[in-house]
């Protein structure tokens, strides 16, 4: 009976460790790849992340890059649901709100949407 208490816990435990990864797992693969600045951003100011994004790209290693600001790359990560968190060198951790409906990606800041459309 104890061998069947123990297997029987680490079995869900397991299960619960896996469908945690599935998720974050989801939510990454559907965010990759290149992403086009829509809109204008001007009103942000010139200390938001976005101020001079117009595309970004995210890569499968749990990485992006700002190609058309000075290359700058840096970490993305998912700390929870309609939330993800960007860390670079230059201006360390910051977490937005965000969407993804389909081929479109909104960042919140403040309140402030800021669009991208998925790049072909």
């Amino acid at each position: 009976m104890r061998r069947y208490v123990l297997f029987a816990s680490i079995l869900v435990l397991t299960l619960i460790c896996a469908s945690l990864l599935a998720g974050c797992g989801s939510r990454q693969s559907a965010i990759l790849g290149a992403w086009q600045l829509t809109g204008d951003v001007d009103e942000l100011g010139l200390l938001s992340f976005f101020a001079f994004v117009d595309r970004i790209e995210f890569l499968k290693d749990g990485t992006f890059v700002l190609p058309n600001f000075m290359n700058m790359s840096g970490s993305y990560s998912f700390p929870d649901k309609g939330k993800i968190t960007f860390q670079t060198t230059s201006y360390g951790s910051t977490t937005y709100d965000y969407e993804l409906s389909g081929d479109t990606l909104t960042f919140y800041e403040s309140g402030t949407p800021i669009v991208f459309e998925r790049a072909k």
